[in-house]
C-alpha cells in the first residue's frame, strides 16, 4: 500500500496523464511512472485504459492490459477491457474468453447475453449470435437507453448478414446512435404507410458505398408511383444525379447529428419540390418492403457514368487497352482510407478498415505473378490519397491512374470499360455491384452484412463473388484462391 505522500504524487501524475496536450506515448509514460511508484496500485492501470480510449487507440491497449491482469487477474473491469481490445484487434474468439471470465465473476457484466452475441457475430458464427440477440432484444423491448439501441442495431446487422430482410427494421436504430440526418420542420416522418402517389423526401447518411447501395431502391419506388427526392454527399452527387435524374437529387454536406436543421439552400429546395413526407436513406429498404418490393430486387444495377465523363476517360482507356495488348483488364481496389485515421473516424471504424485492407505486397504478388500477367492486366481504382500511405512497392502489371480518378463519376466511367472488378469491401465494390459489374469481393473473416458471412455469393448483390478469410487475417489464403480463380477463368477463355 502506498504511503499518503506517494499516493499524492501518483494522483497528481495520473490527473496530468489525461490532459489534452499530451501524446499517447507521453501520457503512458506518466502512467508507467505511477505504476513503478506503487506496483500493487490499480489506479495507474485504469488511467492507462482511459488514456488509450482518450486517444482512440484502445486496439493498442492489449499489452498494457496483460500487465494489469498479471497483477489483478480477477478484476472484471480489466477483463472487460481486454475483451474489447481483442475484439478491436480482430480476435473476437479471444475476446469472448475474457468476457466469459468477467461474466463468471459477475453475471451482471452481460445480463442480457448481448455482449457474447456480438462476439459470436464477429466470429462469423451467426447460428450462435442470432438466438442470443433475439433473447436480448426481447428483454430490452421497452428499454430506450443507448445500450438497448446499440443491441437492437447489432441484431439488425446480424440478421442482414444472414440475408434476413427484417434486419433493416432493427438497423434503423442507427438513426438514434451514429447516424446524422436532416429534419425538415413541419414535414411529417414516414410512419409505415404506403407512399404510392406521394412525394418522398430523403436525407442521406453513412458512407459513399452505403449511398450508392441504398439509392438503388429509388427506381423500385418510382415503379410503384412514388416520386423520390434525395440528398447525397457532394462527391457522390454527379454519379447519382446522372443515374436517378438531376432534378431529384441535391448535394449536401452529410449531417453530423440526428435531426439537424436544413441549410437555407436545402430548405429552398424542399419548398420548391413540396414533398409529402420525409425519411432517410436508411428507411428505404423498409419502405420498399412495405410496398411489396421483393428483397431480391432491392439492389438491382442502376448506376451509369455521365456521358461527358465517359468521353473524358476514353484517352486513358485507350492507353490501358494498348498496354493490356489483348489481355483481360481487371480493376483492383485494396485499401481503406480510414485505417490509419482513428482520430477522425473513431477506433471501431479505423480497426475495421485496417482488417479489411489487403497489404499492397500481396496485391503485387498476385498481379505480377508470371502466369497471371500472361492473361491479365490490372487497373488500380485507388484514389491519389491512398498512394501517399503505401509503404510497399506498387504492382508493376497495373495502370495507376491516381489523380485521374478525381471523382466517383470518373471511377465509374473507367469501371464500365473493364472486364470485371476485384475489390475489398469498400465504396468501389458497392459501386461496381450497383453498375452490374462482375465483382470479386475480398472479405475479412467476420464479413459484412451486404456480402454475408459464408459461401461464395452475397445475399444482396447478384453480381458479387465472395472470397473469404477462413481464419482472421488470412489474406494469403484469400489471394491464393483469387489466383486459382483467375487461372481457371483464363483457361476457360473468360
Amino acid at each position: 500500500m502506498a504511503s499518503t505522500s506517494i499516493q499524492s504524487v501518483i494522483d497528481l501524475n495520473l490527473e496530468r496523464a489525461l490532459q489534452h496536450d499530451l501524446s499517447l506515448a507521453q501520457a503512458l509514460e506518466i502512467c508507467e511512472f505511477a505504476h513503478q511508484l506503487d506496483p500493487q496500485n490499480m489506479a495507474p492501470f485504469l488511467t492507462g485504459i482511459a488514456v488509450y480510449e482518450h486517444h482512440r487507440r484502445t486496439d493498442l491497449a492489449g499489452p498494457w492490459l496483460d500487465r494489469a491482469l498479471a497483477v489483478f487477474p480477477h478484476d472484471v473491469v480489466l477483463l472487460r477491457a481486454r475483451a474489447l481490445a481483442y475484439e478491436l484487434e480482430g480476435y473476437p474468439d479471444l475476446g469472448l474468453v475474457y468476457l466469459n471470465r468477467a461474466i463468471a465473476l459477475d453475471p451482471g457484466n452481460d445480463p442480457y447475453g448481448a455482449e457474447a452475441a456480438r462476439m459470436y457475430m464477429y466470429m462469423a458464427r451467426l447460428e450462435e449470435a442470432l438466438p442470443r440477440f433475439a433473447a436480448a432484444v426481447e428483454r430490452l423491448v421497452s428499454d430506450t437507453s443507448p445500450y438497448a439501441t446499440k443491441v437492437i442495431r447489432l441484431y439488425g446487422d446480424a440478421l442482414l448478414k444472414a440475408g434476413d430482410v427484417s434486419g433493416f427494421i432493427h438497423y434503423l436504430k442507427r438513426l438514434e446512435s451514429d447516424c446524422g440526418y436532416y429534419e425538415i420542420a413541419g414535414l411529417g416522418w414516414w410512419a409505415g404507410g404506403d407512399v404510392a402517389g406521394k412525394r418522398l423526401f430523403l436525407t442521406h447518411q453513412l458512407g459513399y458505398g452505403d449511398q450508392f447501395l441504398l439509392a438503388a431502391i429509388v427506381p423500385r419506388l418510382r415503379e410503384r408511383g412514388c416520386e423520390v427526392y434525395l440528398t447525397v454527399d457532394h462527391l457522390a452527387y454527379e454519379l447519382i444525379a446522372t443515374s436517378l435524374g438531376p432534378q431529384y437529387v441535391r448535394p449536401e454536406m452529410r449531417a453530423c447529428v440526428p435531426g439537424l436543421g436544413p441549410t437555407p439552400e436545402l430548405q429552398a429546395w424542399v419548398d420548391q419540390v413540396q414533398p409529402d413526407v420525409q425519411a432517410t436513406l436508411l428507411h428505404l429498404p423498409t419502405i420498399a418492403q412495405r410496398m411489396g418490393v421483393p428483397s431480391s430486387d432491392f439492389f438491382l444495377p442502376y448506376v451509369q457514368a455521365p456521358s461527358n465523363v465517359r468521353e473524358a476517360m476514353e484517352p486513358f482507356m485507350e492507353a490501358i487497352r494498348a498496354e493490356a495488348a489483348g489481355r483481360t483488364i481487371v480493376g483492383v481496389a485494396w485499401d481503406c482510407i480510414q485505417r490509419d485515421q482513428p482520430e477522425i473516424f473513431g477506433t471501431y471504424a479505423a480497426c475495421f478498415a485496417k482488417r479489411r485492407s489487403v497489404p499492397t505486397k500481396l496485391i503485387s504478388a498476385l498481379t505480377d505473378d508470371p502466369e497471371i500477367r500472361e492473361r491479365y492486366y490490372f487497373v488500380s481504382l485507388m484514389h491519389e490519397s491512398h498512394y501517399v500511405r503505401f509503404e510497399d512497392p506498387l504492382p508493376e502489371n497495373m495502370a495507376h491512374l491516381r489523380t485521374v480518378l478525381s471523382s466517383f463519376a470518373a471511377t465509374a466511367a473507367i469501371m464500365e470499360q473493364l472486364d470485371f472488378i476485384v475489390s475489398i469491401d469498400m465504396s468501389v465494390s458497392n459501386l461496381s455491384c450497383s453498375q452490374g459489374k462482375e465483382t470479386w469481393v475480398l472479405l475479412q473473416h467476420e464479413g459484412e452484412w451486404r456480402f454475408g458471412v459464408s459461401g461464395p455469393t452475397s445475399p444482396w448483390f447478384a453480381t458479387a463473388r465472395a472470397f473469404r478469410q477462413r481464419v482472421p487475417f488470412d489474406w494469403e489464403g484469400v489471394m491464393s484462391n483469387v489466383r486459382t480463380a483467375l487461372l481457371e477463368r483464363g483457361a476457360a477463355g473468360g
